[in-house]
């Protein structure tokens, strides 16, 4: 009994010790790791429609940041279980080969798929790194803009403006339509995205950011929000997927570019033809 308490009390101070102040390092480096991949899941996604948010103190960005390491755990252990489920299959058919045609011809292909399929290349930081940047991408581009705001996404909301007179001409001048029947209050839009300056709306055309000056405040018009909000999300993801498209080809070009300065080429440029659907918002 003694010597269980001891023991006991040993655990208990090895316990202390992992917690001690010399680990709280750790500890907050958690918080800032959500910050800073929150930020950056934002900033890719705001990109893509030609923004980027300087601010880097914001709460939302905490919880993207939780949201998307909890969905990359998930996925990643989904895909654990799959590729453990091969190779049981794996496992029973080269037993199977085994059996039939004996040990060497199990051997032949055991090498053969070692040489083809080199795992080491993939297991240093580097591949870890690449692969984490790519699987960053479709999140954001994909996966992001279908999780609700409140949940740490960035699906847009839809919400209409309350205007002025004098506001409402000028909001009208930019393509937002006024809402059916109102006389200070705007269509319903989807604003993807606000902060203290003002709001991002996505339309079927263009994206653009308003000022808060512009409007007196956010009213929702009964009836067609439900369908307006999906319609907003295949919008985003479409701005999305563009705005990605568009920042990979600038950088080929580019690069392009570079090698033909060196051979005193002309330059070379491209045109984006415009993908959005404009029809979607008018649903």
């Amino acid at each position: 009994m003694l010597l269980r308490m001891k023991k006991s009390l040993s655990t208990f101070r090895e316990i202390i010790e992992d917690v001690s102040p010399k680990h709280y390092s750790i500890v907050l480096a958690i918080p800032v790791l959500f910050l800073v991949t929150g930020f950056l899941v934002w900033n890719i996604y705001l990109y893509n429609f030609g923004f980027v948010e300087d601010s880097l103190i914001r709460g939302k960005f905490i919880l993207a940041g939780i949201v998307f390491y909890v969905i990359t755990t998930l996925f990643f252990a989904f895909l654990m279980v799959i590729g453990f489920s091969f190779a049981l299959i794996v496992k029973l058919v080269f037993n199977l080969i085994s059996g039939l045609f004996g040990q060497e011809l199990k051997n032949k292909i055991l090498n053969f798929l070692r040489e083809l399929f080199d795992f080491e290349t993939f297991g240093n930081i580097t591949g870890a790194c690449v692969l984490f940047f790519i699987w960053l991408i479709i999140y954001t581009v994909y996966i992001f803009p279908m999780i609700p705001g409140v949940f740490g996404g960035g699906q847009p909301r839809s919400v209409s403006l309350v205007a002025t007179a004098d506001t409402l001409s000028i909001l009208t001048s930019l393509g937002i339509q006024r809402g059916e029947g109102a006389t200070y209050q705007t269509a319903n839009l989807c604003i993807v995205h606000e902060n203290e300056q003002g709001i991002y709306v996505l339309l079927g055309d263009r994206v653009i950011m308003l000022k808060n000056s512009l409007f007196e405040g956010f009213s929702a018009l009964p009836g067609i929000k439900s369908v307006y909000e999906q319609n907003c999300i295949l919008i985003a993801r479409e701005w999305s997927i563009q705005g990605f498209v568009f920042s990979r080809l600038l950088i080929q070009t580019e690069l392009q570019n570079i090698w033909r300065a060196l051979k005193n080429e002309p330059q070379q440029y491209f045109s984006v033809v415009q993908q959005i659907s404009t029809t979607s918002l008018e649903k």
